[in-house]
């Protein structure tokens, strides 16, 4: 990062980009390096993906749908070891997603009976252990999820 215009630099090609991320991402692409951000964000668009075909349609039982579909976790993205769990996520409308985001109780309530008491433990056992950072396995096992 250049410290007078706070922008990040790739250092082969000299491109300039305002966000760590987006450096990230172009180093993967134009350059063929595999940088864990970049895997990461390779592994959420698989993600978002499979859970789009999956669910379809917006999961909440309501009339009242718009906005662009969207992956909604239970769990935040911030807690890896369950960032690309299926039982974590499922589509819902752009103003379900934020009403479930804003009602932490409705939230709770919602995911519990959409995956039962079992899963619904298991997933909150699973959000508390590390992830061991082996995003290739996470790719891995997205593209096999997607294909069955």
């Amino acid at each position: 990062m250049t410290s007078a215009t706070n922008r990040c630099v790739c250092r082969r090609c000299r491109r300039e980009f305002e966000l760590r991320r987006a450096l990230h991402i172009h180093k993967a692409r134009a350059h063929g390096e595999r940088t864990n951000t970049a895997m990461c964000a390779e592994a959420d668009t698989l993600f978002r993906e499979y859970i789009r075909e999956r669910d379809k349609t917006c999961q909440m039982e309501s009339a009242e749908c718009w906005g662009e579909l969207q992956a909604a976790h239970f769990v935040g993205r911030g807690r890896k070891s369950v960032r690309w769990t299926p039982a974590n996520a499922c589509l819902l409308c752009e103003e379900h997603h934020r009403r479930l985001d804003t009602d932490p109780i409705g939230k709770h309530s919602f995911f519990a009976d959409r995956l039962g008491e079992e899963r619904f433990i298991a997933l909150h056992m699973k959000s508390r252990e590390a992830l061991d950072r082996d995003y290739d396995r996470v790719i891995r096992e997205l593209r096999e999820l997607r294909k069955s």
